[in-house]
């Protein structure tokens, strides 16, 4: 939404200031994601969220979804985008 926009992450982006990756991940770790998404929603949620908006396909099943709920819930959320960004899936 509109509202949601970071004007200045996306000026660095059209820059070249940032990597498509930078980008992404600062957008899921910036005050208002957390505020909006992250606080109020289950670690299940974030799961299928995240893995939708970034990898763009749903959660295969109740087992991967168990698998990154345990990721946020012992490493944290932060851990767990890192953990998205990082994945060959996100890669290729």
């Amino acid at each position: 939404m509109k509202s949601d926009r970071d004007t200045c992450l996306e000026s660095q982006f059209r820059a070249g200031g940032i990597t498509m990756r930078d980008f992404v991940r600062q957008l899921l770790l910036s005050g208002r994601f957390q505020q909006s998404y992250y606080q109020c929603s289950s670690n299940y949620r974030m799961v299928d969220q995240v893995i939708g908006r970034v990898l763009g396909r749903s959660v295969h099943n109740d087992g991967e979804r168990r698998a990154w709920s345990i990721v946020i819930g012992e490493k944290g959320f932060t851990a767990f985008v890192d953990a998205v960004l990082e994945s060959e899936e996100y890669m290729n």
